[in-house]
């Protein structure tokens, strides 16, 4: 026998019983002292490709590795300013979900947290 159409309500609480198809928490992505301050490294995990690099302080940051300009490999790049470097066309990405600069603007676009 077939069961009557659920309302959207019921659909809504329905799909929100359903665990979230990534945990919440932290991930281990790689060991603290395998990136050195200035160093970027490819790492695979959580079903994408992530550029992990370490500011000249010494600060951690996660980037996809997928340039939001163009889709240039960011972890090809380098860290230029505390900000991981596009290997392509210079884009400079703190990894706050900004652009930091772009060579050709004046203002570099807000391009969202990719990671």
């Amino acid at each position: 026998m077939r069961e009557p159409d659920a309302s959207p309500e019921a659909e809504r609480r329905r799909a929100a019983s359903y665990p979230s198809p990534r945990p919440f928490g932290w991930y281990h992505l790689l060991d603290t002292d395998a990136l050195r301050p200035g160093q970027v490294a490819r790492v695979e995990a959580l079903g994408t490709t992530l550029a992990v690099f370490r500011t000249r302080a010494g600060e951690a940051r996660v980037l996809e590795a997928r340039c939001p300009h163009l889709g240039a490999d960011l972890a090809a790049g380098r860290v230029v300013e505390d900000c991981l470097e596009c290997p392509f066309h210079g884009w400079r990405l703190p990894g706050d979900g900004s652009a930091a600069r772009v060579p050709y603007a004046e203002r570099p676009p807000h391009v969202g947290a990719r990671a």
